[in-house]
């Protein structure tokens, strides 16, 4: 729970400093990543997510970065992960929508 609340802080701070849409993406990746993985301990490399940013089409950004388990012990792993988001067209504004996730377990 304290991941989740932590990244969530992260996406709100990102948001509110007006990071672009690219930002608003990997915040929302971030989310739904923390929310599928909410009892396990985990590790998002906002940096990396942003660097493998992509827009495969107009209004989708599609990011492929690694999700770190148990950072630092000896049952670490890394797993990587595709995430799609989509922004409506008609509200720039608004929260964009999480069409796609996918890991590579």
């Amino acid at each position: 729970m304290q991941k989740l609340s932590m990244i969530a802080g992260l996406a709100l701070a990102l948001v509110a400093c007006g990071g672009g849409q690219e930002d608003r993406a990997v915040a929302a990746c971030e989310n739904a990543i923390a929310e599928k993985l909410k009892d396990k301990a985990f590790e998002l490399d906002h940096k990396d997510m942003r660097a493998k940013l992509q827009k495969p089409e107009e209004g989708v950004v599609q990011i492929n970065s690694v999700v770190v388990f148990d950072k630092g012990l000896a049952a670490e792993s890394k797993q990587t992960f595709e995430c799609r988001v989509k922004f409506d067209p008609q509200n720039p504004s608004a929260e964009p929508k999480i069409v796609g996730m996918q890991f590579t377990w």
